[in-house]
This record gives structure tokens, sequence and C-alpha cells, in this order.
């Protein structure tokens, strides 16, 4: 009989256990049980001092037995005798404060962002003002800290919606000359156009409803009456709903907790002065209502954040008063808080205390973005400054990501100029 050599041997034990560790335990076992029919079957092993008499099954056994510990005491041989690795050491949790992290492949402005399911962000578009608009999208993987390319879109598109549907892909509407939008496959990284909007838009506003619709609300070249429309994912339609009270483009849009939505601001009839006005769409009926008006008219540059009291933190989008806080329980509007100020172009987002975080933007007087960051208390709406970013900036975009940072990129570092490829971490204290 041919022997194996050692090498032969650790080789094979190498490609056993190369894709499955349970593999060669098994491929002992099913050899000893396929040769059992043919073990002769002696009834007793002479021993020096007695006889022993040893079954079938216990034969069996035995040489299952010896089987595995040969291969443990080659795997043994084999790791040098160090047992079983120790486990990783995980991860320390990132210092409280701003970081940068890695850039974007492009300059971005007017652009959106979006957290994935998987964690990753999707940014889409974005351009200057008198620009066409990008094509291209990038994912920020928050692992690596590192931007990759994705699908193009099948056409350039700034100041668009993204909003992300219920099962994880992205729809991306308005902000180019067409009816047609686009939605993104984050398993496929491809885009596939959707049916027509009723009305083409741009510098529109959306909201993923809680029953997996959208909204879509105001701006374009057909808006001349307010119009909105609802897109459904499961059939890929839209279909037009009551107009709202007003003409809307640049308004915010909130989903509240009871699952209506808040439309508040934008630019008006005559797509110069500033709406004050707010009213509330009830995805159950279909039809609108008029609400408590702001304190000042807001339009570009305005951000709404849901807090976890229910109300809503609306900072910028004019240079006439510091931010309001509207109660859905009222209907009415108030001064967001102590210390609030008066900027635009800010990003906000929540922290997982539940406090705000208001960053950069442009403040009046100036033309130029701020690095000034500040945490808005979610119990008493006060406004405290906290450290500034690593970089002035306006009109970023601001993501909360999985594990509670916030990721700040892009915009500008003046009003159209200077746009920006960076981003930045912001990781809130420990509790």
């Amino acid at each position: 009989m041919t022997r194996s050599t050692e090498l032969d041997f650790d080789q094979r034990i190498a490609d056993w256990l190369e894709d499955d560790p349970n593999h060669a335990p098994r491929v002992v076992t099913d050899t000893v049980l396929a040769a059992y029919p043919s073990i002769p079957q002696r009834r007793a092993w002479r021993a020096p001092w007695r006889y022993i008499t040893v079954t079938t099954p216990m034969r069996l056994a035995a040489a299952v037995i010896l089987g595995l510990l040969a291969i443990g005491g080659a795997l043994y041989a084999s790791v040098g005798g160090q047992g079983t690795p120790p486990a990783p050491t995980p991860l320390a949790s990132p210092a409280a404060g701003w970081t940068a992290t890695g850039s974007m492949l492009d300059g971005r402005v007017n652009f959106t962002a979006t957290r994935l399911d998987d964690g990753r962000v999707l940014v889409v578009g974005g351009g200057v003002n008198g620009v066409p608009g990008l094509a291209s999208a990038e994912l920020y993987d928050p692992v690596t800290g590192t931007w990759s390319l994705t699908g193009a879109m099948g056409r350039g598109r700034s100041l668009h919606t993204a909003t992300k549907l219920p099962d994880g892909r992205v729809l991306v509407i308005g902000g180019s000359d067409t009816t047609v939008g686009e939605i993104y496959d984050p398993t496929t990284g491809a885009w596939s156009d959707t049916n027509p909007l009723v009305f083409r838009r741009a510098q529109s506003s959306a909201a993923a409803l809680q029953d997996g619709r959208v909204l879509i609300a105001g701006g374009g070249d057909d808006n001349a009456r307010g119009t909105a429309e609802l897109f459904d994912p499961t059939t890929g339609s839209f279909t037009a709903v009551e107009d709202m009270s007003v003409w809307r483009a640049s308004a915010t849009a909130t989903t509240l907790a009871d699952g209506r939505v808040l439309i508040a601001g934008g630019f008006g009839a005559d797509q110069g002065a500033a709406e004050a006005s707010a009213e509330l769409f009830d995805p159950v009926t279909g039809t609108w209502t008029t609400t408590g008006s702001m304190a000042v008219g807001r339009v570009d540059g305005m951000t709404s954040t849901l807090l976890p009291d229910e109300t809503v933190l609306v900072v910028g989008g004019t240079h006439d008063g510091p931010a309001e806080r509207y109660d859905p329980e009222t209907g009415a509007w108030a001064a967001a808080g102590e210390g609030a100020i008066t900027v635009s172009a800010a990003s906000a987002t929540t922290l997982p205390n539940g406090a705000a975080l208001v960053a950069g933007g442009v403040v009046p007087g100036s033309e130029s973005g701020v690095a000034t960051a500040f945490r808005v208390d979610p119990d008493t709406g006060a406004w405290t400054a906290i450290e500034p970013m690593t970089e002035a900036r306006m009109g970023a975009q601001a993501v909360e990501l999985m594990d509670g940072r916030v990721l700040i990129v892009g915009g500008s570092s003046e009003n159209n100029a200077g746009v920006l490829d960076s981003a930045e971490l912001y990781a809130p204290p420990a509790p």
C-alpha cells in the first residue's frame, strides 16, 4: 500500500478546511460508514491478559474517534500548537467632535444624500445655478470612510428630491426638464426610469408616508396651482391629489408622528416672495388643511427636522429671524429656543439622544459659509455652541449614520462658488 507523505497529509487537511471547517470530520465518519459492510466480523481480540469481546458497533465508534483524534492532532500541529485564535479586538469608539473623512469624487451642491438600509450613504446629482446637474452618484462607506462611484442616472439632476422606499430602493424625481423620475437599486447599483409624473417638477418637496407611498408637492413649470401627487411603489404609478392652498417651490416637507405631512414656506405665486404659511396633508383623505403661519417667510436654505417630542424644528430660509418650532397639537409656531441664531443653508439632523445638530450655513450680511455648529436641546429648545466643523460650508447635506455619528458632506464655501467635495464626521459625546 502506498503511504501519503506528511506534506500530502497536511495539504489534504488544508484543502478540507479551506471552505468548511466541519468537512474533515464528516469525511472520516462517512468513510468508516461506507466501509462498514466489509469490516471482518471477528468475535474477539486477543490481549495478553484476557479475551475481550469487541462488537462491530464498538469497532466502528473507535475508528471514528481515532480518525477525529488524528485530524485534531494534525490541526494542532498546523497552527503551531497555538489553539483557537483570539477574538478580534473591538474598534474603539470614535472621540467626540469633528474629524475629516474621505472626500467625494465630485464636488456637489444642490444634491441629495440618503442613508441606505445597509448603512452606506448614497449621494446623487447636484450642480450650481445655471450649470446642468450631474448624473453621477457615489456611495460612502462609513466603515472604511471612503467613497466609490455607483451607477449613473440617465439624466443630470439638481435641486431634485430623493426618498427611500420601504424596500430599500431610492426614488429620485425632479431636477431636470422631464416628467420621468428614476429609482436606484442598491443591490445592483443600477437606475431604472419611473412612469411619468403627472406634472413636471423642479424644486418640489417630497416626503415618505407611513404606508410606503411618497407625497410630491409644489415646484415646477406646470405647478401654477400648487399641485401635488402620490407615488405608489407597489404599482409604480403617480396619481394626482388635491392642490395645496398656494403655489410653492423649495418648501420643506416633514412627515409627522401621526402620519400627516407638514409643508412649510417656499417661494410664493410670484416666485419672488417667501411664504410664511404652512399646511397639512392627510394621506387618509388625500386633502390639505391650512395650519398656523411662521413668523417670517422662509425659502432657500431652509431645513425641517422632526424632534423626539414630535415638534418640528425649522432652520434658515430667511435673514429676518431665528429658527422656529412647530407644535402639531396646537398648530402654532414659536421661537426655537434661547440662543437660536439666524442662519440659512445650514444642515440639521438629530442625534441619538434626541438633540438636534445644526451646522454651517451663511449668516446675514455675508456670502461665505461658516463652520459654526450648535446643539439644540430636545426639551428646552436652547441652542448651545459646540466645537466648529473642520471646514466652513453652506448648502451641505447631513445624514445620521447607524452608529450615531453624523456625516456632513459637500456644499460650498461661498454662495454658488467654491463647490466642495470634502466631508466630515461628528461624533456626539458619550451619554
